[in-house]
Order: C-alpha cells, then structure tokens, then sequence
C-alpha cells in the first residue's frame, strides 16, 4: 500500500477508529484513505465529519471552500468512492490539479475501491 508519508498513515488509523469499525467496506477504505492523505492542517477540521454513521461530505465540502483546488477534488473523489452519485467526480477534474504524490495517493485509493 502506498502512503504518502506516516503522517498520512498516521491520520488513516485515526479516521478509523473514528469509525467505530474494526475493518472497512472498500467504499469506505478508499474514500477515508484519500481524506487521509489531504496535509495534516486539515486533518482535524475533516475529523469532525467523519463518525459512526459515516462521513458527512457535504458539510466537509462547505467547510472546504476556500481551500486549494487540489484538496477539493480529493474531497470530491473521496465522495464519489465512497457512493457514486454522492457527488459528481470526473476523471480530468479530480486528477488534473494533483501533484505526483496526491496523484498516486488518487491512484491507490481506486485500487482500494476497486480490487477484488
């Protein structure tokens, strides 16, 4: 599994256990392993969307606005993995404003998403 660093991997455990799930669906792997990988300043304003019940995207978008381009399209990549017609995600809109290593982290999650 590629992780961008261990704070990233760091930030998936914590994304978990905010879950309340031992082990993850793999909508739900995918989509928090993308919000893992948005910088560690932000891990704490998207820890408050992500519960027992789920994650709350549209909320975490609107918190979202005025952040990079960049980090809005994972957020909304990670939407569209973890429910389709959550929110619309096309492929040159999510991964045209991602640096080499959110790109590979965009990669990775729609391995996670899709492998059997």
């Amino acid at each position: 599994m590629y992780w961008k660093n261990e704070e990233h991997k760091s930030r998936y455990m914590m994304f978990l256990v905010l879950t309340g799930k031992k082990k993850l669906d793999c909508e739900y792997g995918s989509a928090l392993y993308l919000l893992a990988a948005i910088t560690s300043k932000k891990s704490m304003l998207i820890s408050q969307f992500i519960d027992d019940e789920g994650i709350d995207f549209v909320e975490l978008q609107e918190s979202s606005k005025e952040w990079s381009r960049s980090e809005k399209a994972m957020i909304h990549l990670a939407a569209n993995l973890f429910s389709a017609g959550y929110m619309e995600a096309d492929v040159y809109s999510s991964f045209s404003t991602l640096d080499p290593e959110n790109t590979k982290a965009a990669i990775q999650a729609l391995s996670i998403r899709f492998s059997p």
